[in-house]
């Protein structure tokens, strides 16, 4: 994921809270447009949807300061989470053993692009070829 693919881009680094959560909250947003990305982030109960909304946020501020671009028109084009270092705690057990606790954390990406006409219309050719089991459209 490289930041000259994107007309904003955001990365958020270090967040304590496991890989597996957030990558449940950043599946929903994937490919919305970023205003109502926002609005389904806010309401989404999970604490996850906290660090996602506030690095997209960011992601959205910078594309506004970019240039004349409006809200409207940018999409969430990639997120990626990835897990990032993770703390190690003992939890005390029975006849002196200790289990080891990882307490995961991650960093979170987050490209935005401008809505073009050649994306819907590769999205709609995709729908339009997908057939049945045998092959055949339908």
């Amino acid at each position: 994921m490289k930041k000259e693919n994107y007309i904003a881009y955001c990365e958020s680094k270090y967040l304590r809270i496991s890989p597996f959560k957030t990558r449940k909250v950043a599946d929903i947003i994937r490919g919305m447009n970023v205003v109502d990305a926002l609005k389904v982030l806010k309401v989404q109960p999970q604490k996850a949807a906290r660090f996602v909304y506030k690095s997209l946020h960011s992601a959205l501020h910078n594309a506004l300061n970019k240039g004349s671009i409006l809200e409207d028109e940018l999409f969430v084009d990639a997120i990626i989470v990835d897990e990032s270092k993770s703390l190690k705690r003992f939890k005390p057990r029975a006849r002196g053993r200790a289990f080891t606790i990882l307490k995961r954390s991650c960093h979170i990406k987050i490209g935005l692009n401008k809505k073009s006409n050649n994306i819907v219309a590769s999205k709609q050719s995709k729908s339009e070829n997908v057939g049945d089991k045998n092959g055949t459209k339908s």
